[in-house]
């Protein structure tokens, strides 16, 4: 896939600055921090990566950001999310402590989560 394909898809829907500012992003190493955020995504697909930046050292806790009520098929428009639970389980079948795991519960939505996890 060529390398400016998706940044002028950022371009056409959120214009040059928001190509530049998802340039940036792009450009991103992780580095220590307080907390892992782990966003309720579709399936289990962001929680190897929390994972990974767990067991790398980047942070002792990670908090798992999402709602137990917009779970499952044909819920939300081509999401499958599972309850948060699930992405507790997998962390801990991984050796994660269950005491470096926090649960925000209440987040309907990407806003919600910054909203919480700011407040958290």
């Amino acid at each position: 896939m060529d390398q400016e394909e998706p940044r002028e898809i950022v371009r056409t829907y959120l214009g040059d600055k928001g190509a530049e500012l998802f340039g940036k992003v792009l450009g991103e190493f992780p580095q220590k921090a307080d907390v892992i955020v782990l966003l309720q995504g579709d399936q289990l697909d962001r929680t190897p990566a929390a994972l990974s930046l767990f067991q790398k050292g980047f942070a002792r806790l990670i908090l798992i950001s999402g709602n137990n009520v917009l779970v499952g098929p044909n819920t939300r428009p081509e999401e499958n999310d599972v309850p948060l639970n699930v992405h507790k389980t997998y962390l801990m079948e991984h050796e994660i402590p269950e005491s470096s795991i926090g649960i925000d519960d209440q987040s309907f939505n990407s806003l919600g989560q910054a909203t919480n996890i700011v407040k958290i």
